[in-house]
């Protein structure tokens, strides 16, 4: 993974709002010195003025030696078809939203459109130019299962039919999933419920919209129709594609700041708990204890979706960890010490945007292609199918090292 300093993070925030989020890190951060000694004049022609003018001050601050305590956001690169392509080892989904190429700024909207006009044979002046927020709002609903805006935006027939097809080969996995996901509504059921490998458990309520014809006596008999939701079960629905992707962001989101703004004196402890069991069952002829409750809950959730998650540390003291066997406690031992290696720090969150001070941006990235690596390598998705359906299910990966390349990646949050 590229690294870079502080100051060189504040330059990219800057670009950033200024419009050239899609260039290359390099190129932003070349922007930002050829411009140096312009930068406020730019302000009216940025997509995000007052972010800009904010991104300015501080890094004038900076250059002059004053501390500044300013937080660089890093946006995912369409964070949906970025979470079905990793749970789906999809390759072709992953090179669309930057999970794996290091040397491309990947965008999955403008790809599309591209594959759009390769399909269509269009090149040139008759090549499609529709508006890259136009294709993006096709795209993003289109893959939680919406018909409707996808309609809206490329009519019906021959462009809409294109549409789909080059949607389905830039993101196979998560376009397949789409469908799979839509086979997990149970008809007329009154809640949707799933686990997460934290332990996080999801219940969505059916929701539907009824109208009511009332008169009010107090009124003169005033008629009036009153439109309310109500917990009631629908024999079709698609909100479960859209639910258990966005729980999936969340569970994401949990994993970033459990290991960014961990806390140092708990891992401590448990890393040294952990050591001294495993360095006590090197000399002695040890069993395992019995796991309690929360113990045995959470690894079982390891072992059911080979999702290693910190929060097991909260569980751990010297008689719990007894009961664990020596791989998982190495295997979380080194989870540890990989915290360990830098100083906890404060993360912030708005969707798929992650925010933090400039310094730690590197490690910031390295958690993001990190997790998003282990979600490729997990079985959750067979683990949310089986919670959805009460019934073990196998979901094939389309390749199984996607993870492996996923680690190499520059641009899965830029």
């Amino acid at each position: 993974m590229k690294e870079f300093t502080g100051i060189e993070y504040l330059a990219i925030d800057l670009a950033n709002h200024y419009g050239l989020d899609k260039e290359l890190f390099e190129d932003r951060i070349q922007w930002v010195k050829d411009n140096w000694s312009n930068l406020e004049k730019f302000a009216d022609k940025a997509d995000a003025p007052f972010l800009y003018k904010k991104a300015v001050i501080n890094i004038r601050r900076v250059a002059q030696g004053l501390p500044s305590g300013h937080m660089v956001a890093l946006d995912a690169t369409c964070s949906g078809i970025q979470i079905m392509s990793a749970i789906t080892g999809c390759i072709k989904g992953a090179t669309a939203t930057g999970l794996i190429d290091p040397d491309v700024r990947a965008d999955a909207y403008t790809t599309t459109q591209e594959v759009m006009n390769e399909i269509l044979g269009y090149a040139g002046d008759d090549a499609l130019m529709i508006a890259r927020g136009e294709v993006k709002r096709a795209v993003m609903t289109s893959t939680y299962g919406s018909k409707k805006v996808p309609k809206d935006v490329f009519g019906e027939g021959e462009l809409l039919d294109t549409f789909y097809q080059a949607a389905e080969e830039v993101a196979e996995g998560a376009f397949n999933l789409l469908d799979d996901l839509m086979e997990t509504w149970k008809p007329f059921a009154l809640v949707h419920e799933w686990v997460l490998p934290d332990g996080h458990e999801v219940k969505v309520k059916v929701m539907d919209t009824v109208e009511k014809r009332l008169e009010i006596d107090e009124l003169g008999h005033y008629q009036m129709t009153a439109v309310y939701q109500v917990n009631q079960g629908k024999k079709k629905g698609v909100s479960n594609v859209a639910n258990v992707i966005h729980s999936l962001d969340a569970y994401l989101l949990r994993c970033m700041i459990r290991r960014c703004n961990y806390d140092a004196r708990l891992v401590q402890r448990v890393s040294d708990t952990i050591t001294a069991e495993l360095l006590r069952r090197g000399i002695e002829d040890t069993r395992l204890t019995e796991m309690n409750e929360k113990v045995a809950h959470h690894y079982k959730l390891y072992v059911q979706t080979n999702m290693l998650d910190t929060v097991m540390i909260y569980h751990i003291n010297h008689e719990s960890v007894q009961s664990l066997p020596s791989y998982y406690l190495r295997k979380l031992n080194n989870l540890l010490a990989r915290l360990q290696e830098y100083k906890p720090f404060q993360i912030e969150s708005i969707h798929d945007a992650f925010m933090c001070h400039a310094d730690n941006c590197n490690r910031m990235r390295y958690w993001y292609k990190e997790i998003m690596a282990e979600f490729a390598e997990s079985t959750i998705l067979e683990f949310i199918f089986k919670t959805m359906l009460d019934e073990s299910c196998m979901y094939p990966k389309y390749q199984d090292d996607l993870g492996d390349l996923i680690r190499q990646s520059n641009y899965a949050i830029c």
